[in-house]
């Protein structure tokens, strides 16, 4: 079987045949990609219509007298030419139908897998931000209790005036010889600070934290601090507080109002 565009043999497995004129093709000379071609189905290739009779839209034009010259009446060919036009335009609307059902289907295919795909990416999502979660927490717990250690050993000084130049550890030394701790060595006071108050009442009284040599150190601290009041209180017969005068004959009489340790938030 030879093609009707490049004149060669045509195997029956590469053949396109036009419905209309009955030509012969190759796929590719028929204007066909491999792809497409393999995918078509018979009915497509049944329908199939070469570019010549593709793009017809009249039927070729008669010489004067040629059709009484063939025996043909001119209504017979204008009948005919009509009739193929009606066929095109089904056989047209067959195949876009056609087309059009397989795209809906792939649409809808494609949409099924597309919905399954999200779903298990919003799972595994779902599964990190718990994961995630677990691990802030678990952070958070360990964080707080390494705060908590590192405060173990700590005393929060409120009440105590501020001085031009201070020593912050020496405050702190002259309050514990105060209040009877004995044989402070040095080390005892490992670091001592003021912190910043939003209470305006402090101002100018910031509180003091004081970290200690260990958390026996700062219990004896905080004893001795309750002790002191309880004798001063005895002697007076009123509620006694420890006072900024007390501890350095220059300050004012004013309450230190609390030592106290500070282990938890």
């Amino acid at each position: 079987m030879i093609c009707s565009k490049c004149n060669t043999n045509i195997f029956s497995e590469d053949l396109l045949t036009c419905c209309f004129c009955k030509a012969n093709f190759h796929f590719a000379c028929g204007g066909q990609t491999e792809r497409n071609f393999r995918n078509m189905k018979e009915v497509n290739k049944a329908h199939y219509k070469c570019f010549d009779c593709k793009f017809k839209t009249s039927p070729p034009k008669q010489q004067p007298g040629s059709d009484l010259a063939s025996g043909i009446h001119p209504a017979t060919i204008q009948m005919a030419s009509t009739q193929q036009i009606e066929a095109t335009g089904l056989m047209n609307k067959a195949y876009f139908e056609e087309r059009f059902k397989e795209m809906i289907q792939s649409m809808s295919n494609n949409k099924e897998e597309l919905i399954h795909v999200l779903q298990e990416k919003i799972m595994e999502l779902e599964r990190k931000i718990e994961q995630r979660d677990e691990k802030i927490q678990n952070l958070e717990e360990r964080l707080e209790l390494l705060e908590n250690r590192s405060r173990i050993c700590n005393i929060e000084v409120r009440g105590m005036p501020e001085t031009k130049n201070e020593d912050v550890v020496k405050v702190i030394e002259e309050i514990g010889r105060t209040i009877g701790v004995s044989n402070i060595e040095p080390g005892d006071i490992q670091v001592a600070h003021r912190v910043d108050s939003r209470n305006q009442a402090e101002r100018g009284k910031r509180p003091i934290i004081a970290h200690l040599r260990s958390r026996y150190l700062r219990n004896i601290w905080i004893q001795k601090y309750r002790e002191y009041r309880k004798t001063k209180a005895n002697r007076s017969q009123t509620p006694a507080n420890l006072t900024a005068k007390d501890v350095n004959g220059q300050l004012p009489d004013v309450n230190i109002s609390k030592i106290q340790n500070i282990s938890k938030k």
